[in-house]
């Protein structure tokens, strides 16, 4: 059976395997990578990782599987799924539109400079003469032209398929929070590594490659295929569109990294979408599901073919008092922390 098939004239997965695949393409992502160990070591390491993964198995799996419950339910894009009753809600679509369309269009400047690494290490790493990581990295981004060239081609990519670290000299905590763990610290290590860290480096760089790739994929699937239901454009013609809107922002992007803009548009946009856009999305989801959908209907979809029939009910009161509860405090303590971010 093929990963798609048809299913009332819109694509759908054919196979749990294709299903899966797509949905760790989405979930692992360069957050993982360079976001959540500096987010770990600011906030206590062990005792962090443990509250992380209470709040996975409560707010991630609840969340996760409200997700599927509204797509299964509705079986439609993210604009007509919210489009219902007689107060339609074709906002959180739009939300839900927005948000990919921002990250993508930094997803792919940040997807250039993986591109830039893995062939600088091929090269044989003369990028980093005199062992200045952050000189050559800034030195880098600060060129709107090749740091621009390198974001074409890894969106051109996309398209066409649809305690180390601390020990360093110079190295501190706020060396390995987002681009400076991948960019800065990771060579550094690499170099202290000798001829074999030339091997690891390239084979981390393609690993971060595929991941980055992977959620850019799935980011812009979003977009193509409400865009493709939406209007009478062929998938083709709704990738090109895409395709060339995401081009235009993902250059605005890289140039604004040279300062020539005079805002860093990559931490503009995301900070505003996981501070703010995101836990948003995500508590009006909650209520979408709960008022319009229905609980007794979200049931029904989650428990379909769903052996552990006992989880509806520990799930309703996750989706009803818990959830809502944690996103909101998460999104407060966003804004307030966007707010010192910009």
């Amino acid at each position: 059976m093929s990963d798609l098939m048809e299913n009332k004239g819109r694509s759908s997965f054919g196979s749990k395997f294709g299903f899966i695949m797509a949905a760790v393409g989405s979930a692992v992502g360069l957050g993982n990578i360079w976001r959540f160990p500096y987010i770990a070591a600011k906030f206590g390491g062990g005792l962090f990782l443990m509250l992380y993964l209470v709040i996975v198995v409560v707010l991630g799996f609840s969340m996760l599987t409200l997700e599927f419950t509204i797509g299964r339910n509705r079986n439609a894009n993210v604009l007509d799924a919210f489009a219902v009753g007689k107060k339609k809600r074709s906002f959180i679509g739009w939300l839900c539109i927005l948000i990919p369309f921002l990250i993508v269009s930094y997803y792919n400047v940040i997807g250039g400079w993986i591109l830039k690494y893995l062939t600088a290490f091929f090269d044989g790493g003369s990028m980093f003469d005199g062992g200045d990581y952050a000189g050559a990295f800034g030195g880098f981004v600060g060129d709107p032209v090749w740091s621009s060239v390198f974001t074409v081609i890894f969106l051109a990519l996309c398209l066409a398929v649809l305690p180390a670290v601390f020990s360093l000299p110079s190295i501190t905590l706020n060396d390995v929070q987002g681009a400076g763990l991948v960019f800065k610290v990771f060579p550094a290590i690499f170099a202290d590594m000798g001829g074999f860290g030339t091997v690891v480096a390239i084979i981390f760089f393609l690993l971060v490659l595929f991941a980055a790739w992977t959620s850019a994929i799935s980011l812009l699937e979003v977009l193509i295929s409400a865009l493709n239901e939406k209007t009478k454009l062929s998938r083709k013609g709704a990738t090109l569109v895409v395709g060339g809107v995401i081009l235009c922002t993902s250059v605005l992007v890289s140039i604004s990294q040279s300062g020539l803009l005079g805002v860093d548009l990559l931490d503009v946009f995301d900070s505003l979408t996981t501070y703010v856009m995101l836990p948003l999305t995500g508590l009006l989801m909650c209520f979408f599901l709960i008022k319009v959908i229905g609980m007794k209907s979200a049931k029904e979809e989650l428990l379909l073919n769903c052996k552990a029939q006992k989880l509806g009910k520990v799930w309703e009161i996750a989706i009803k008092f818990v959830v809502p509860v944690l996103i909101t405090f998460i999104l407060v303590m966003g804004i307030l922390t966007w707010t010192k971010v910009i």
